[in-house]
């Protein structure tokens, strides 16, 4: 109980202070070049849009009818959102272990993902995804616990809601249905329920995209799929796995490659909890890998290295379950990850300064925090 306390209190603590430096980036830096553009088309409300479903703009425009037009209550949804994530963490793990497991672990992990906390300043799909997916999760979870129908219909509007966020949330929904299924396939009740309730609310969410596209041609198929990604292999994506262990922090991308193996060869046998945590761990690895693999041949010019976002998010909420991890590890882990979050988002604010001394890698990423009123203007005038 007392260690359950002191971790409860360190959790709390390092919440509270990520939070407050969230707070801090995302109120004293201008909008980022995707943050700008989204809410640029914002501006004029539709059933879904060009290159992303509906979801990120509508925000934005909710936002700018309830406030005055600020870079920061812009951002105030995601916020909420990326909050939210540390705590649907522990509540997962809750549900999956009891009240007598050590379920802050979950949460201090969470707070350990520097990618995680940048994202979470910005006014993105990527924090709602992460968002979206673990509430799915977690929905998921009670749903097969309890058997209740009520918790497989919210499944499925968390998944409508989800499919207006991205497409790649569809990819997160494609993977985790595969694998459910599978390792389901003995339990024919709780995949008639998954049929019959969840899938028919899931379905509803492609509504909105569809009535956009169908009278524009399908553009979003068409930029996410085809425009924007050279289908010819690329040897830069080696770059991939190296800076996958920067930006999840060396501590921390370890504790997920430990935390395979275990799950992994853990014998299920008809019981739900060991198929849910297996369930989790694959959704993690195949996401993982498919990014790893699809990367040689898709986008190479925008930034796609928080693409595996989800994966660390599902992998980092279930090592407080496990046991064979040494709590060494994840003790250095949390330190590394928490340091490493804190002094990423205090180091770009800072370079946000207009004082600031100008390096080239403060230029290159700065410089697409400034002129996004600009920009709004002068296309205002072009309209």
């Amino acid at each position: 109980m007392l260690r359950q306390l002191t971790t409860k209190t360190f959790f709390l603590s390092a919440y509270i202070l990520a939070c407050s430096v969230q707070l801090y980036a995302a109120f004293n830096h201008q909008l980022f070049g995707d943050e700008a553009f989204y809410w640029l088309e914002g501006q004029w409300p539709d059933w879904s849009y060009s290159e992303v479903p509906g979801w990120t703009p509508w925000t934005h425009t909710l936002m700018d009818w309830l406030f005055p037009q600020h870079h920061f209550f812009i951002r105030i949804p995601n916020l909420i959102a990326a909050f939210s994530i540390p705590w649907i963490g522990v509540f997962i793990s809750r549900t999956l272990a009891g009240k007598q497991s050590n379920n802050w672990i979950a949460g201090l992990l969470l707070l350990a993902l520097p990618i995680l906390g940048v994202a979470g300043t910005l006014a993105v799909p990527d924090i709602w995804i992460v968002f979206f997916t673990l509430l799915a999760i977690w929905t998921l979870i009670l749903a097969i616990k309890t058997k209740r129908n009520h918790f497989f219909i919210a499944l499925g509007l968390i998944l409508a809601l989800g499919i207006n966020v991205h497409l790649r949330f569809w990819l997160v929904i494609l993977a985790t249905c595969t694998i459910v299924f599978w390792q389901f396939r003995n339990h024919k009740k709780i995949l008639l329920q998954l049929l019959k309730l969840t899938l028919p609310m899931m379905l509803i969410g492609f509504i909105p995209v569809l009535l956009f596209n169908l009278q524009h041609d399908f553009p979003l198929l068409s930029f996410q799929l085809k425009d924007r990604h050279p289908w010819e292999f690329q040897t830069s994506h080696f770059n991939f796995f190296l800076v996958q262990i920067i930006i999840t922090t060396p501590w921390v991308f370890y504790l997920c490659l430990k935390n395979i193996k275990p799950i992994m060869s853990v014998n299920t046998g008809q019981t739900t909890q060991p198929l849910l945590i297996r369930s989790i761990v694959l959704t993690a690895v195949v996401h993982w890998l498919i990014y790893a693999i699809l990367g040689f041949f898709s986008d190479s010019l925008r930034l796609n290295v928080h693409w595996t976002l989800i994966s660390y998010t599902l992998l980092l909420v279930i090592t407080g379950l496990n046991t064979s991890v040494s709590q060494r590890l994840k003790r250095w882990a949390i330190i590394t990850g928490i340091t490493a979050n804190l002094w990423l988002l205090l180091t770009l604010s800072y370079w946000l300064l207009e004082k600031t001394p100008q390096s080239p890698i403060n230029i290159r990423i700065t410089n697409h925090a400034k002129g996004w009123e600009q920009l709004a203007a002068h296309t205002d005038e072009l309209l």
